[in-house]
């Protein structure tokens, strides 16, 4: 299977990456950064910053998303272009019939409700405990609408 990693520069998305090809898949590894400023050479590396919307990128049967911006500010322009923007951006450069992973976050679910079994169909919450909850919950309402 050809698979493609966002955040493929990252901790989540570099072991995605390692784990899948040594599962035998082909993996076409993504992110923001240039090959050049990596700390170590990730084989097939694409540099490909999606808050620049999307990009013609290698056709691939499914989308591990580990991409995104993360962090505790109130507000911030940069996770609603990452984490929101971003998931557009991933949806129009590999579409359908791609099947996206999407690396999420224990804070979607409601922080005033008990979480021991929760499935994902729980409810999102009312509030959100910061920007990048807000914004996990938008590109989760995003992708459940694709």
């Amino acid at each position: 299977m050809r698979v493609a990693v966002t955040g493929a520069s990252g901790f989540v998305g570099g072991r995605a990456v390692r784990w899948l090809r040594s599962q035998g898949h082909d993996v076409v590894p993504c992110g923001r950064r240039s090959a050049a400023a990596l700390r170590q050479p990730i084989p097939g590396y694409v540099s490909w910053d999606l808050t620049r919307g999307p990009a013609k990128l290698p056709v691939v049967d499914a989308v591990v998303h580990c991409a995104a911006h993360v962090g505790d500010a109130a507000d911030d322009p940069e996770f609603e272009a990452t984490n929101v923007d971003g998931i557009r951006a991933l949806l129009a450069s590999f579409p359908a019939p791609a099947r996206v992973v999407h690396i999420s976050s224990a804070s979607v679910y409601d922080l005033e409700a008990p979480t021991i079994g929760v499935t994902e169909d729980a409810p999102f919450p009312r509030r959100f405990l910061n920007a990048y909850s807000r914004t996990k919950v938008e590109a989760e309402r995003i992708l459940a609408a694709s």
